[in-house]
C-alpha cells in the first residue's frame, strides 16, 4: 500500500504530522478520525506519470456529456460506499462505464492509484474529461474524508446540468433550422425571372458556403474558449451573463457551501475549508480571491470579514453564516444556505427554460416576418421584371 504523509489537529487545536500506509486518502482520514484527529492535509509522493492521452486541444471539441459524467461519478460513489477501494473501483469502471473515453481514463487512473497517487491528482491529468470543479471537489473529499458523499453531490449536479442541456438542445435546433430556412427561402421567388440555374448557383457559391463557414466559426470559438488559457474569461462570462449567469452563480454557491460544510464536519481549519470550497466551484477568479480570504481568517478574522472578498455570496447569506459561526452552528447554517441555493438553482432552470421558449417564439415570429417581407418584395420585383416594367 502507498505511504501517505498527513498533517492533522486534535480537539484542542494541536497540530501533528506523521506517515501512515493506507489504501487511499479516505482511509487515512478515517483512521485519523478514529484516533480523535482531523486531517488538514494528506499527500503522497508518486512516480512520474505519463502524459494523459486526451489532454490535447482536439479533445475539447467533444467532452463527455453531463449525463455520462454524472453516471460515472455516481457509480464511483456507490462502489466506494460499499467498501471497495478507489483502485478497485476505477478498475471496475474501466470495464463497464458508458463513455469510451471515461472508460479508458478509468483504467489509466487505476494504474496511477496503484502507484500511490491520489484520485484528485489523477483526475487533474484529464482536464477535458473532468472539469476544474470536479477535480477541486474530489480533492476536498479526499482531504476531509468524505469522498463518496462528494462524488454523489457532483453526480446530482451533473444530472441537473444534463436536464438543462436537454431542454436547450431542441431550442438550438429549432433556432438553427428556422434561420437556415429563412436564408434559403428568401431569394427563392427570384427564380421566376432568373431561373433554377441561377438559384442553384447562388446556393452553391454563397448561401451554403456562408452557412457552413458560420457553423465552423461558432465551433472554433467554442473550442478556443474551452482552453485553460481562457479559464478566467469563461468564469467571468458564465457568472455575469444575464439569465444564464444566475444558474452558474447558484451552482457555485451550492458547491462552495457543500464543501465548506464538509471541512467543518472534518474539523479542518476554516482557512483550509475556504480554499478547498473555492476550488470546488471551478471558477479561477473565486479561487484567487479565496486565498486572500483564507489569509484573513488565518490572521484571526471572522467569516463576516473574509467572505465579502470572495465576491460569491450575498450580504444576507454572509450574515446567516456569520451568525452560525458565532453561535457554533456553522455546519447547520451552511447546510441551510446550500439547500436554499439548490432551490434557487432549480428555479433558475425552470425560469430559463420558460424564458428561452418564449424568446424562441418571438424570434421565430420576427424571422418569419422578415422572410415574408423579403420574399414578397422579391416576388413582385420578379413579376415587374418579367413584364419589362422597372421596379
Amino acid at each position: 500500500m502507498p505511504l501517505y504523509h498527513y498533517r492533522a489537529r486534535d480537539k484542542q487545536g494541536t497540530t501533528s504530522d506523521g506517515e501512515v500506509e493506507a489504501i487511499n486518502p479516505s482511509a487515512v482520514a478515517a483512521e485519523l478520525r478514529r484516533q480523535g484527529l482531523w486531517a488538514t492535509s494528506i499527500a503522497t509522493s508518486s512516480g512520474p506519470q505519463p502524459a494523459a492521452w486526451q489532454a490535447g486541444i482536439l479533445h475539447t471539441a467533444r467532452p463527455p456529456s453531463p449525463g455520462h459524467l454524472g453516471q460515472f461519478l455516481a457509480q464511483l460513489s456507490s462502489l466506494l460506499r460499499s467498501g471497495i477501494n478507489a483502485h478497485d473501483a476505477m478498475s471496475d469502471l474501466a470495464e463497464r462505464t458508458g463513455d469510451a473515453r471515461l472508460q479508458r481514463a478509468a483504467g489509466e487512473i487505476a494504474d496511477g492509484l496503484a502507484q500511490g497517487a491520489s484520485l484528485s491528482a489523477e483526475t487533474a491529468r484529464y482536464p477535458n474529461l473532468f472539469p476544474p470543479h470536479v477535480v477541486g471537489a474530489v480533492a476536498a473529499g479526499e482531504q476531509f474524508g468524505a469522498l463518496p458523499q462528494t462524488l454523489e453531490d457532483l453526480a446530482t449536479q451533473a444530472a441537473t446540468e444534463a436536464m438543462l442541456q436537454g431542454r436547450l438542445k431542441w431550442l438550438r435546433i429549432y433556432y438553427g433550422v428556422t434561420l437556415i430556412l429563412a436564408v434559403l427561402v428568401t431569394p427563392f421567388p427570384m427564380m421566376i425571372v432568373r431561373g433554377m440555374s441561377w438559384y442553384l448557383m447562388l446556393l452553391a457559391t454563397r448561401l451554403l458556403p456562408g452557412i457552413i463557414a458560420a457553423l465552423i466559426l461558432i465551433r472554433l470559438g467554442q473550442i478556443a474558449l474551452a482552453q485553460p488559457a481562457f479559464a478566467n474569461l469563461r468564469s467571468t462570462v458564465s457568472l455575469k451573463t444575464p439569465v444564464f449567469g444566475s444558474m452558474a452563480a447558484w451552482t457555485a454557491v451550492v458547491r462552495f457551501c457543500s464543501v465548506l460544510r464538509l471541512s467543518q464536519r472534518a474539523g479542518a481549519p476554516l482557512s483550509d475549508g475556504l480554499n478547498a470550497a473555492a476550488r470546488a466551484t471551478g471558477h479561477a477568479p473565486i479561487i484567487a480571491r479565496a486565498q486572500q480570504a483564507g489569509k484573513t481568517v488565518a490572521a484571526g478574522g471572522s467569516l463576516a470579514d473574509a467572505l465579502p472578498g470572495i465576491g460569491l455570496l450575498a450580504n444576507r447569506t454572509i450574515s446567516v453564516l456569520a451568525t452560525g459561526e458565532r453561535a457554533g452552528t456553522l455546519e447547520e447554517a451552511l447546510a441551510e444556505v446550500a439547500q436554499q441555493a439548490e432551490d434557487r438553482r432549480q428555479a433558475s432552470v425552470n425560469t430559463m427554460s420558460a424564458g428561452i421558449a418564449g424568446g424562441a417564439l418571438v424570434m421565430t415570429g420576427l424571422v418569419v416576418l422578415v422572410a415574408l417581407a423579403l420574399a414578397w418584395t422579391n416576388y413582385y420585383q420578379a413579376i415587374f421584371a418579367r413584364a419589362g416594367v422597372e421596379w
